[in-house]
């Protein structure tokens, strides 16, 4: 219901009919039980008029009637049209037009019309089509002045077909690359564009096929030919359609916070710090492997991606292509991102070069010793070798955990092999991946694997019936065994998926660098980086010998070396020369004695007083400790707690573990009720793609909400040593300090391996 003072414009519902209007509004005034006021306006130009109305209390004195009524007329007004008269417009181009006589008269007068709020009607229909495309332009607001120049080229007869011979080549390109998309979403009418990975892209191969010297329109103005995105939207309006083709974006991925988020972030500062104090010296690195890229079987291409934004889109066909259910041969690509260093930390750390290795998952699979193989491999061909001091930094998966014994000796083995002087490693806190550059990287490769479908080139009978009777990638492996040529067959099989990859990567480019791609590290240069080590340790002739912490009682020289030369931390882990001239150990120094004298041991983060951590220039230099790491400190007072009390039974109901990527120990599953079948399979499938580490919960698994609430793990650290429960459900026997296998135990006592045999006995009871 219509409150007192509150104005109704009452236009709309008057008779058109000018007698009967009139009559309306007469009898209008007689016809309501309540008291009006009447406000009418005249705007002139032949437009008629406008009326409004509202009431009022009518128990009130008409004076105040009146004066409440004069702040609904001033809201009134704003919405009146105003008509300003032909002198009006010609005293302002008169006046402006020869101060800029290149503008033109049709920008003027919407210029006028916006300024001064003038709705008068064009003189005729060719002036109105004027101010329509004037219009056009301003609303666009494009990002590319060239869209100006391009929209206005089509005023004029003569060059309304300057680009003619452009769009023709273009449906050209379109034609050819029709039916080669993937789209891992395929219930409608359209087909996805192979051949383009964006309009930059789409419109430099348009160009390669036109005549020398064909009119070449812009960016913008060449997106505009697509179809827009939502034709609903009021942007839809400036696409033209002339191209059957959409453009779409892909979305952003969801962050998790980590009590250490803070306290890793902190490092990461440091290490910047650190190396724009020796920027002269030092390299800068960033290495991260990007999600494996699954290889359909022949005839049965699997899309690249199996989420995204699709990018260039036809609409007059249908494709179809295989979901990613089943694949039984991978790509890994492994990004290393050498930053071009700032002059201080406030510069970009995104600019760089930036080099893609692919490598077959099963064969040539990322280990800690491939990454330093590749990454010496990549730093001596980029002329980048010649730098004694190395940063490096990673989001500590598997193969960048600090704390593991085989990713610290691969480490040392670079450290060794390329001479360095002094060598820096550290990572992201779990979950924060994204704080890696390298990861800004991840997003341009997308750009590419968006519009790219996969299946490895058939082989000879015999290959192909022994990959039919593998299911995974361990019987790969186990049939490599048995036949001496399977790998050399399997890795022939996906060269052509590689060099498709080779193709569409070096096609892109971060921040106008191309990226490089190269193949994996062969066995040869493999052996070439560790034999380094080898050469401190004859013991160490075997990459495997060097799992475990037991593992060094074999290897008492590069116990030594590590002792030596290397300081351990969770989130950061250093190798330095000692500097003396008579050690056995260390290599002669590159740097000058002065430089090298001035790194000090890394610092750890330190809280200052306002809860703050200390600026690196205020602590480098000084002995610190992990003390302020907030895990460290939660470690005593953290509840291990289940919303049930855990026994036995809920342990079997599961009959899954889950190993912590942070520290290697195994975490019990509790379920509520047994699951059946399906939902173990759901389960487990959901936890091969979660990064699980000590007191994540299972809750933000990707599951249906019946699975949500029936699993749990208990809330542990990584300091805690393996639940009791583990050895009453009967698992395989691990050390219940460390979870390494093939314990030393006794029947009082649960295992504990030769390395923790000093810890503490706990009794069984």
């Amino acid at each position: 219901m219509i409150q007192n003072y509150e104005y109704l414009f009452f236009t709309d519902f008057c008779p058109q009919e000018h007698r009967h209007r009139y009559q309306f509004i007469q009898d209008l005034q007689f016809g309501l039980d309540v008291s009006i006021v009447l406000l009418t306006y005249s705007p002139g130009n032949n437009c008629g008029n406008l009326h409004f109305m509202w009431k009022y209390d009518d128990s009130e004195p008409i004076e105040t009637a009146f004066q409440k009524s004069i702040p609904v007329i001033e809201n009134v007004k704003p919405l009146l049209p105003q008509y300003h008269t032909r002198a009006m417009r010609k005293s302002l181009w008169s006046k402006y037009g020869l101060v800029a006589a290149s503008v033109k008269p049709a920008v003027l007068r919407t210029l006028y019309q916006d300024l001064a709020g003038d709705s008068s009607a064009a003189s005729n229909l060719d002036e109105a089509e004027i101010d329509r495309r004037v219009q056009l332009i301003l609303d666009m607001e494009p990002e590319d002045p060239n869209t100006l120049i391009d929209l206005r080229a089509l005023n004029s007869s003569t060059e309304r077909s300057k680009f003619n011979v452009f769009w023709e080549y273009c449906a050209q390109v379109l034609e050819e690359s029709v039916g080669t998309a993937v789209d891992d979403r395929r219930h409608s009418e359209v087909v996805h564009l192979a051949q383009a990975i964006s309009v930059r892209d789409f419109r430099d191969q348009v160009i390669r096929h036109c005549p020398e010297g064909t009119p070449i329109p812009s960016l913008e103005w060449v997106r505009l030919q697509f179809w827009p995105k939502s034709k609903q939207s009021m942007t839809s309006m400036h696409y033209t359609g002339r191209l059957n083709v959409k453009f779409m974006v892909q979305r952003r991925q969801w962050r998790k916070y980590h009590d250490d988020a803070h306290y890793a972030a902190a490092i990461f500062r440091y290490q910047r710090e650190f190396s724009v104090k020796f920027h002269d010296w030092i390299n800068f690195v960033c290495v991260d492997d990007k999600h494996k890229i699954k290889v359909g079987e022949p005839g049965n291409p699997l899309a690249a991606v199996e989420r995204g934004r699709r990018v260039l889109v036809h609409s007059g066909a249908t494709f179809e292509v295989s979901d990613h259910d089943f694949s039984k041969f991978s790509i890994i690509p492994s990004v290393i991102l050498l930053v071009d260093l700032p002059a201080d930390i406030s510069g970009s750390w995104y600019h760089g070069q930036v080099n893609v290795t692919l490598k077959e998952g099963a064969f040539e699979p990322s280990s800690p010793h491939r990454h330093s193989a590749e990454l010496a491999n990549f730093l001596i061909s980029h002329g980048a070798a010649d730098k004694p001091i190395l940063c490096l930094y990673s989001d500590g998966g598997p193969d960048h955990r600090l704390t593991y014994l085989s990713v610290k000796a691969s480490l040392i083995s670079l450290f060794l092999f390329l001479d360095l002087d002094y060598l820096i490693v550290a990572r992201t806190a779990p979950q924060h991946s994204w704080r890696n550059p390298v990861e800004r990287v991840m997003s341009t490769l997308n750009l590419g694997l968006q519009c790219v479908g996969l299946a490895r080139h058939p082989g000879n009978e015999r290959f192909e019936s022994e990959v039919k009777d593998c299911n995974n990638m361990n019987q790969l492996r186990m049939k490599a065994q048995k036949h001496s040529t399977f790998r050399e067959e399997a890795l022939d099989s996906v060269a052509p998926v590689k060099a498709v990859l080779t193709e569409v990567f070096e096609r892109l480019k971060l921040k106008e660098k191309n990226i490089r791609v190269s193949s994996a590290a062969s066995e040869g240069e493999l052996m070439a980086v560790w034999k380094s080590l080898v050469a401190i340790d004859s013991n160490c002739s075997e990459y495997s010998r060097l799992r475990k912490k037991s593992d060094l009682k074999h290897a008492p020289a590069f116990h030594k070396l590590l002792s030596h030369c290397t300081r351990e931390r969770h989130y950061f882990f250093e190798v330095k020369k000692c500097g003396q001239e008579t050690c056995t150990i260390c290599k002669p120094l590159r740097l000058s004695k002065d430089i090298f004298e001035q790194i000090k041991p890394f610092p750890d983060p330190l809280l200052g007083s306002d809860g703050h951590y200390l600026s690196f220039s205020d602590i480098y230099g000084s002995q610190t400790s992990e003390q302020h790491r907030p895990t460290l400190k939660k470690r005593s007072c953290k509840q291990k707690t289940l919303p049930f009390h855990g026994k036995i039974q809920h342990v079997k109901n599961a009959n899954i573990t889950v190993e912590c990527e942070e520290c290697g120990m195994w975490r019990l599953v509790y379920a509520r009720k047994k699951l059946t079948m399906a939902q173990q399979k759901t389960l487990m499938s959901a936890l091969d793609g979660m990064s699980f580490s000590c007191g994540s919960p299972l809750q933000d698994l990707e599951v249906d909400h019946e699975l949500k609430d029936t699993v749990f793990v208990r809330n542990m650290n990584c300091c805690d040593p393996i639940e009791i429960l583990y050895y009453t459900a009967e698992y395989e026997p691990i050390c219940i300090y460390c979870g390494q296998l093939e314990p030393f135990s006794n029947d009082s006592s649960y295992p504990q391996c030769d390395s923790c045999k000093d810890k503490p006995a706990i009794s069984r009871k």
